[in-house]
Formats: C-alpha cells, sequence, structure tokens
C-alpha cells in the first residue's frame, strides 16, 4: 500500500511541475506592411472602447473599351471565267438521259418559266441539272420568317436559261420542281452559293 501511495505523489509531483512550467504559445510577430489595431487603453475604472478602422476600399482603374469595326467580307464569286452560272458548291452535275421521271419534272419546270415570261418553251435552254443535298427542307429557298428543320435533304436543281437569264428551279427529287420566290424575277445569269455539305 505504501508503494502505490508513494506512486501516486510521484505522479501529482509531475504533473504539477509540468503546468508551472507551462506557458502561453510564442506570438508570431506580423510582417511590417501588415497593419495593426490599436491597443486598448482606458482610465481606470473607465469602460474599454475599442473602435474599429474601416478596412480600406479598392480604387476602380478605368480601363480602354477597344469597340468592334466592321470587317467587309468579300463575296463569294459568283460566276466562272467563261461567265457560265456557279451551281452550289455541294452539286453534283447529273449528265443526260435522266431518266422519264426526272425529264418529266424538266419539262414541266420549262412549261411553268414559258408561261411566266409569256414565251415558248423551246426558247428555254437546259443549263445543268445537279443532285444538290440541301441543308434544310427548305430546299435552298427559304422564305423570310418561316422556320425549318435542320435536315440535310436530298434534292435536284435545274438552271434554265431564256432570254440570256438564267432561271433555278428546286425539288427534292419526288414533287415537282420550283421556281424559287427571291428568283422569279430574272437576275443577270449569277447563282449564289448554297450552304450545306459536300457529296
Amino acid at each position: 500500500m505504501r508503494f502505490i501511495l508513494l506512486c501516486l505523489i510521484i505522479v501529482l509531483i509531475v504533473a504539477g511541475c509540468g503546468r508551472a512550467g507551462t506557458s502561453a504559445p510564442p506570438t508570431v510577430p506580423s510582417p511590417p506592411d501588415a497593419t495593426q489595431p490599436p491597443a486598448a487603453t482606458a482610465a481606470p475604472g473607465q469602460p474599454l472602447l475599442v473602435t474599429a478602422t474601416p478596412p480600406p476600399t479598392a480604387t476602380p482603374v478605368a480601363y480602354p473599351v477597344l469597340q468592334p469595326t466592321e470587317t467587309p467580307v468579300p463575296a463569294p464569286d459568283q460566276s466562272s471565267d467563261t461567265g457560265r452560272p456557279v451551281p452550289p458548291y455541294n452539286a453534283q452535275p447529273l449528265t443526260p438521259p435522266y431518266g422519264a421521271a426526272m425529264e418529266a419534272q424538266i419539262d414541266a419546270a420549262k412549261q411553268d418559266l414559258a408561261q411566266r415570261l409569256g414565251i415558248d418553251a423551246s426558247a428555254i435552254e437546259v443549263v445543268e441539272v445537279d443532285a444538290v443535298t440541301w441543308p434544310d427542307t427548305s430546299l435552298g429557298c427559304p422564305k423570310p420568317g418561316m422556320m425549318y428543320p435542320q435536315v440535310l435533304v436530298e434534292g435536284v436543281l435545274v438552271q434554265l436559261r431564256a432570254n440570256g437569264q438564267i432561271y433555278r428551279y428546286h425539288g427534292d427529287g419526288q414533287r415537282r420542281l420550283f421556281l424559287c420566290d427571291a428568283q422569279a424575277e430574272p437576275h443577270g445569269g449569277h447563282t449564289r452559293r448554297m450552304p450545306g455539305r459536300a457529296l
């Protein structure tokens, strides 16, 4: 029993000595550019008042604003060196004989153009017949304000010449060819390139 009592006294002495020797953790000095809060001072018997200083605010910096400039976009080449109209870039020229169904559609397009211009259909020349992949269901002839599904449509482009002017008839290969509304008036023998993918 004495042994236990002696061990207990030693443990208490060691524990007491450990507490007496502990001190507050050392303070790390702050860098010279850091701001220190003011030391609190008060007269004896007066309440301690601490005033907070507002943090520094960021100063706005003006940066120049660059105005967008208009860059002219060159127009695509509308006709070849020979003066022959250029079909859409994804067009694949077809060679005669076109087949009975296509011949019937071409004849119907010639009759339509002859009626529009008030001329004989025999005065209308077939310039070119192309297999075309149209970029949407407008078949290359979108109407203003209309929305068209953006799906690739296999079709045809038939270019007819009358009175020295080129007229383009569009189609999907199934239904009757139609003269694009924008092309209803003669346009000087030029065709414009149509967006789409190459065959």
